[in-house]
């Protein structure tokens, strides 16, 4: 029995999460309240009364980076580190003021009359609206076990994987795990939709995308989890196994993907505390 994982590299957005652990501001959310605003990290979006506020690249890394500091000083230093690196030779000054004047301009804010981003002189900046964090519910959408093989014998045993992966996710946690209901993901078997197309007609923020192969007695089962928004694979198995009790081996490899699946998902649910 060989299981193979692999997951997307570490992102912009999995070393935030590292450094709120570290420094004990650990927040299951990746969706926060910040004064009149909502401030979704995973997908880098800002919204205020349900509109989007658009927000360009860097000055959006930075107000991230500053709700998560939860009201604490940012320095300058590390701001310099988080967006350009240290090996990035740029007018320090000017690069960050202009970063944190797209920030406030974003949020109808000012460096006189500030309710969102304090100027720290000589030091830094603080996040000082109120920020409270938005236990979202993710959901998950799973399609169809794809049968790659040339005759359809073995569909049923695709269609019955398909459903026991759909039960497995369901019961994991229902409080911050969706998982759109059989009928619904059968209705996309064998289509040739995009993955955003798909997601945005089941309200899914991920999709997992299956296939599956039968060699001289064994099955390799491949899934592969993607981030609707942008379309991008962040998780990927392969499950090599004999093809002997159907019925366990369905159930048995449900749960197995149910059990990776979620915690990359959720993964301050599997963080250490300190």
């Amino acid at each position: 029995m060989t299981d193979t994982v692999l997951q997307e590299p570490k992102t912009a957005l999995a070393e935030i999460g590292t450094l709120c652990r570290e420094s004990g501001r650990q927040s299951s959310s990746l969706v926060f309240r910040v004064g009149e605003f909502v401030l979704d990290m995973s997908t880098y979006e800002l919204r205020r009364d349900d509109q989007i506020v658009k927000v360009e690249g860097r000055p959006m890394e930075l107000l991230i980076l500053m709700v998560s500091y939860h009201g604490e000083l940012v320095t300058r230093d590390e701001i310099v580190d988080r967006l350009w690196g240290r090996d990035v030779f740029i007018d320090i000054d000017t690069s960050i003021n202009t970063v944190v004047r797209k920030i406030r301009r974003a949020l109808g804010d000012s460096a006189n009359d500030s309710r969102y981003i304090l100027t720290v002189q000589g030091r830094g900046y603080r996040c000082i609206a109120d920020i409270e964090p938005i236990t979202e519910c993710t959901v998950l959408a799973v399609l169809p076990f794809e049968n790659l093989e040339p005759s359809r014998e073995q569909d049923y045993f695709a269609d019955g994987l398909t459903e026991e992966a759909i039960v497995a996710l369901g019961r994991v946690d229902p409080d911050r795990l969706n998982v759109t209901g059989r009928t619904s993901s059968m209705a996309y078997r064998r289509t040739k939709k995009a993955i955003r197309e798909i997601g945005c007609e089941l309200g899914a923020h991920y999709v997992l995308e299956n296939s599956i192969r039968a060699v001289n007695g064994r099955f390799r089962i491949i899934c592969r989890l993607i981030r609707v928004h942008d379309q991008v694979q962040i998780w990927t198995a392969c499950y090599d196994r004999e093809s002997k009790d159907l019925f366990g081996l369905q159930t048995e490899l449900g749960q197995t993907i149910a059990q990776q699946v979620y915690p990359i998902l959720h993964p301050s649910c599997f963080q250490k505390q300190p």
